[in-house]
């Protein structure tokens, strides 16, 4: 008696995990396929941890497929672990047909970058849309948009490269590494520590108050001109620029260099 026998052979394709979560108690909440899966299954208290770069479908986004859209609606740490995001939204607003709000949810998200080494995690495009942001460490890579009435951002560490701050919405930086770019602010912009690389600031109708904070190269600008306009208007009352313990004249239409901003007494 003849005998055909089949060998079926299933080959395992290894499964990319992008990130994974440890519980609020320190317990092991997982491994997931997505950054978004990660924030959709995360609760509050969690941290979500990268483990590979997470890249946007924009063509599934614009077809009214979101998942692959990276959206933070629960209050989470985020650690960049040396990774890359390229667009991260936190909070969420949905408007009706009206122009009304829907529904809405706030994001409470802290970024952290534990990696050990020379790496550095990078969010490309942050949008803070509501609720509240920490940023403690990482690179915020091309802008850091703080859409109106949005909430709180608090800067303590990880460098900005370039900011909006929207009417209704308040930053305030006191510490961090070579921010710098074009600071746009409609809200209230409060510095007081960190250090800054070459910074352009523009105060369009808000508030900007240095009360801290060292800067390479710093130009103020406001909305009705593109010269810049005198740098004094940037400090907060009883407050200077100071270069090698010398107070530098801001009241000039012009840059200031290797400055640091400190308590002035007379």
């Amino acid at each position: 008696e003849e005998r055909s026998t089949t060998v079926e052979l299933t080959v395992n394709e290894a499964v990319v995990e992008a990130a994974s979560i440890t519980k609020a108690d320190g317990t092991d909440g997982g491994t997931y396929k997505t950054l978004p899966a990660a924030l959709d299954a995360a609760q509050d208290g969690d941290t979500v941890k990268l483990l590979a770069d997470h890249t946007t479908n924009w063509s599934d986004v614009e077809a009214g497929e979101y998942a692959t859209l990276a959206v933070v609606r629960k209050t989470l740490t985020l650690d960049l672990n040396g990774m890359t995001v390229d667009y991260l939204t936190v909070g969420d607003v949905v408007p009706d047909e009206e122009g009304g709000i829907l529904e809405s949810y706030d994001g409470n998200l802290t970024v952290v970058d534990n990696i050990q080494g020379g790496s550095c995690g990078k969010i490309k495009d942050l949008e803070f849309v509501k609720g509240s942001l920490a940023i403690q460490g990482g690179r915020i890579g091309d802008s850091l948009t703080c859409d109106g009435n949005s909430g709180t951002v608090t800067i303590s560490g990880g460098m900005v490269c370039n900011a909006t701050v929207g009417d209704g919405a308040t930053v305030t930086v006191s510490g961090g590494t070579m921010h710098q770019g074009e600071w746009v602010n409609n809200g209230t912009l409060n510095i007081k520590g960190g250090t800054f690389g070459a910074v352009n600031f523009h105060n369009n109708s808000g508030t900007i108050a240095i009360s801290g904070g060292t800067f390479s190269t710093l130009q103020n600008f406001d909305n009705t001109s593109d010269w810049p306009i005198a740098p004094m208007s940037l400090l907060a009352p009883g407050h200077a620029f100071y270069k090698d313990n010398t107070v530098q004249d801001g009241s000039r239409r012009d840059f200031l260099q290797d400055v640091t901003v400190k308590e002035h007494t007379h």
